[in-house]
């Protein structure tokens, strides 16, 4: 009977307008519904049945829950499984790279791994975000390290101008005259 909407109103509504359409509705093992008493045993039997589902999606929220805190905490699953998914059955990374060395089509590398195309389509589009993911990070500390070189260069040239202005300074008092001024 949960079978008929997606609540209990949506299943009332829906036997009331098959009753109006002049069928008879037969409930295995409670036998024709029809109106009157036969519409409250319905109610009473919806309202169980949506229940039911309602504790049904939250004995499945709480044992997602926990999984997904076990695996965080150990590694595994509550109950020793490796993930929350099914299990991958090849390397993502692999399947792409044997793709690009053979050159092969999607079709090919399905049947050579044993796998779906969508699996596939899936590993290589995966791997096109790593390297963008890797192209991105290497560009960032490219550009890091250019600025680390220039800002050594700065320093570099920021201490030889001291070095000069000192040399001027302590030349200027070893021949007794005025210092000249350090900064231009």
């Amino acid at each position: 009977m949960d079978r008929l909407g997606r609540d209990a109103l949506d299943v009332q509504s829906t036997v009331r307008r098959l009753i109006d359409a002049g069928v008879t509705v037969d409930i295995h093992g409670l036998g024709l519904i029809g109106r009157g008493a036969g519409e409250i045993v319905l109610a009473v039997l919806a309202q169980v049945a949506d229940m039911e589902r309602r504790n049904i999606a939250q004995r499945t929220g709480d044992g997602r829950a926990k999984a997904r805190s076990s695996l965080a905490e150990t590694g595994k699953t509550h109950r020793g499984k490796e993930s929350l998914g099914r299990p991958k059955t090849n390397d993502g990374a692999a399947v792409a790279a044997w793709r690009g060395e053979q050159g092969a089509s999607i079709k090919d590398t399905a049947a050579h791994f044993k796998i779906s195309p969508a699996s596939v389509k899936r590993y290589c589009a995966e791997a096109v975000e790593k390297q963008k993911q890797q192209a991105v990070s290497d560009k960032k500390q490219a550009s890091f390290e250019t600025f680390m070189v220039r800002d050594e260069q700065q320093t570099q040239a920021a201490e030889q101008y001291l070095a000069r202005q000192r040399a001027k300074f302590e030349f200027a008092l070893e021949g007794g005259e005025k210092p000249p001024q350090l900064l231009p």
